[in-house]
């Protein structure tokens, strides 16, 4: 075998995915062959294995970014060549392997002051953070931002561009240490959520106005506070459910003098057509080259090493964002 990969046959936990070795298949029409050098750790993909979300039949082999070099190019394919660097966040699944064959619609040739391990980390969180300070809710100087675990890859991405945009940041965390990490990316006020209710610390920083928009990746247990932060006309922006899914919402308990707006986008939905795509990533490859995101990996294991990697993420023990090295 001259590749492995980690697959899943049926919805599990990491620790029941096997470490597989598999000879790769030339590329299909339309498709590109990389051998990967870095791929990146998400928390949809743990949702993929548990099948939480149904993305792809089992077995399947999750993630959806990584960095490496196009080794084969399919027929059809004109604007990759063969050893091209490129880093890729999207779908189709397939990213814990050595190698692998995918549709190249999410992927983009990579500076090459880029290394493949900074690439694997900001994929995702890179357009997601553009997708959310740009089109979602457009923030702009003075504008009041809560950032749910602000110490996190997203949340980082998410505290440094607001924060370059002139808004006024808060962000939680769990700890000292990601505390320390969220104030140095830029939030004005650090809030560690098991010490204090944060939606009562920040209306009393905001004298009862509350802040303008919200972006939770957490879910279930920040839900009902992130609403009650909000001012009077805000934006609660859902993107993730690290501690579980939503409950239902009912809007009549909304006040009848506030007009709340509820958001649950898609990074990928949003930069569905190609040229969107290129236009989010000149943007993030344009504020990481002035050095406004950081793009080093909180932390990296060896993609043999995925099922700790990921009881890590979940346990939340990591700060900023994990990659593999391949």
């Amino acid at each position: 075998m001259s590749a492995y990969r980690w697959v899943a046959d049926q919805p599990s936990t990491p620790s029941e995915m096997e470490w597989r070795g598999f000879d790769p298949a030339p590329p299909g029409p339309g498709e590109i062959q990389v051998e990967q050098a870095a791929v990146g750790v998400n928390m949809i993909d743990t949702y993929v294995i548990s099948g939480a979300y149904a993305i792809d039949p089992y077995p399947l082999t999750p993630g959806v970014e990584g960095a490496g070099t196009v080794t084969a190019v399919g027929e059809g394919i004109d604007e990759f060549t063969i050893g091209d660097r490129v880093g890729y966040g999207g779908p189709p699944l397939g990213a814990y392997a050595t190698s692998r064959n995918m549709w190249p619609g999410y992927a983009v040739k990579i500076p090459d002051w880029l290394s493949f391990e900074d690439a694997a980390a900001i994929m995702i969180a890179g357009p997601t953070a553009q997708m959310m300070v740009k089109r979602v809710y457009p923030v702009t100087s003075g504008t009041k931002v809560l950032v749910h675990a602000a110490a996190g890859s997203t949340g980082d991405s998410l505290v440094r561009w607001c924060a370059h945009l002139g808004a006024e940041v808060f962000g939680t965390v769990g700890s000292k240490d990601k505390a320390d990490r969220a104030q140095a990316a830029g939030c004005a006020h650090v809030i560690n959520y098991r010490e204090d209710n944060f939606a009562d610390r920040i209306l009393d920083l905001t004298n009862g106005r509350g802040v303008d928009v919200v972006y939770d990746g957490i879910g279930k247990d920040t839900f009902e506070e992130s609403i009650r932060s909000l001012t009077s006309i805000g934006m609660f922006v859902t993107f993730g459910q690290a501690s579980g899914p939503l409950p239902p919402i009912d809007l009549s308990t909304v006040p009848v003098t506030f007009s709340n707006f509820i958001a649950r986008p898609s990074v990928f939905s949003f930069n569905a057509e190609r040229e969107t795509y290129l236009e989010s990533m000149s943007d993030v490859f344009d504020v990481l080259e002035k050095g406004v995101l950081d793009a080093t990996p909180g932390h990296i294991y060896p993609l043999k090493d995925a099922p700790t990697a990921l009881s890590d993420l979940m346990g939340r023990k990591t700060s900023g964002s994990i990659v593999y090295s391949v």
